[in-house]
């Protein structure tokens, strides 16, 4: 072992507490990572499903992750508390993990809100057909 590999292990100790490794709070802090970075500017409040969530850290090999154990993450681990803004059902009884966003994402959606301004996508290419056409003319 080399004494790099024991400084590292030492801040990883240092960062999670006693129960955090049987519970699995350093996959789940991987995989809520990679979904704020991968939602990073897309101005809407990243969120995933808890369901889902539980499914993508299982499959990292925390075969006996639960919500149980993602409720308890959230409420001790203070870096946990850095990435997850709230869990909460949203108007159809779903729970959601919503994400925080980063600093720079300022034009973002409220939690919830769902009714955000989209433009229909047919209408979208319509618009830029016709216009394509008007410039051939």
């Amino acid at each position: 072992m080399q004494i790099k590999e024991i400084i590292v292990e030492d801040a990883i100790d240092d960062m999670l507490e006693d129960e955090a490794d049987s519970r699995g709070d350093a996959n789940l802090i991987t995989t809520l990572e990679f979904l704020r970075n991968r939602a990073h500017d897309t101005h809407v409040q990243p969120r995933i499903r808890t369901d889902s969530l539980i499914n993508l850290v299982q499959s990292t090999g925390e075969q006996a992750f639960t919500l149980e154990n993602l409720v308890n993450a959230f409420k001790n681990n203070q870096q946990l508390k850095s990435l997850i803004k709230d869990i909460k059902d949203d108007n159809n009884g779903v729970k959601y993990v919503y994400l925080q966003p980063f600093a720079d994402d300022s034009e973002m959606a409220a939690i919830g809100d769902t009714d955000a301004p989209r433009t229909d996508p047919e209408r979208t290419v319509d618009s830029m057909a016709k216009s394509a056409l008007a410039k051939r003319s």
